[in-house]
Formats: structure tokens, sequence, C-alpha cells
């Protein structure tokens, strides 16, 4: 049983064209701990993301992209922003960032975010049948 606290920062996902393919976060259903791709293979031999998967003791974390959150959240509440026109994702979440912090939104953007990874990891809990409280 693992508590949703807990869980909900591993469900961040910041893509990378570098590590997009090779990076998750897994949960281990022998010892309930969560695990990096990397460290899977450093720690218990595996090779591939397929071995992983057919092993059976892990479980990839679902990824809720964090710059499309924030896109979609600006379209929600400040539908103008130019912001909205920053193509390059890391230039976007600097610019995001700095309104979020100056404007009267960093409150609403933590209630937002905080729900939209509750709602990842409440479905990917049912779809896995993980207890979590």
């Amino acid at each position: 049983m693992q508590c949703y606290e807990m869980l909900l920062p591993y469900f961040r996902y910041y893509r990378d064209e570098e590590t997009s393919d090779n990076f998750s976060w897994w949960f281990c259903v022998l010892d309930e701990n969560i695990y990096e791709t990397n460290d899977i293979y450093k720690e218990f031999g595996y090779t591939s993301i397929c071995d992983i998967c057919d092993s059976g003791k892990f479980i990839e974390l679902y990824k809720v992209d964090i710059i499309e959150t924030k896109k979609v959240f600006l379209k929600q509440y400040h539908p103008k922003s130019q912001i909205l026109n920053i193509e390059h994702d890391g230039e976007f979440d600097i610019a995001f960032n700095s309104f979020i912090e100056t404007s009267s939104s960093l409150d609403t953007w933590q209630e937002y975010e905080k729900a939209v990874l509750e709602s990842a990891l409440l479905k990917w809990s049912s779809d896995n049948n993980i207890i979590i409280y």
C-alpha cells in the first residue's frame, strides 16, 4: 500500500530529446519502492525496457508532461498570454515560471498541477490494482 503524497512527484515528467525514450519511474511490486530505469538496469541486471516490463516485478508510472500541462493551464486561465507563443520547451518553462511567480496565479497553478497529477495517479493505481491511501 502506497501513500499518494509520496508517489505524486514521480508522475511529473519533463520531456528531453536525449532521454525521453529511456527515462521512466517504475513501481516495484516486491518492495513497493520507486526506481528509475537506469537504476533497475544496474541493481537488477535488466538490459532493456522490454525485460523490465516482462519481468512482472515493475510497473511503469504514468508520465504527466508538465510543459503541456503548463500550456493547458495558460490557455484556460491566461489565454492571451504571449508565453504561449514560445516554442522551445526550456524557454517556455522559464517564462512560465517567471510569469506565475510575478502574477497572482501561483496558488491557482499549484492547485491545478496537483489536481492533474492526482488524476494520473488515481488512474494508474486503478489500472494496475495498486492500493493507495
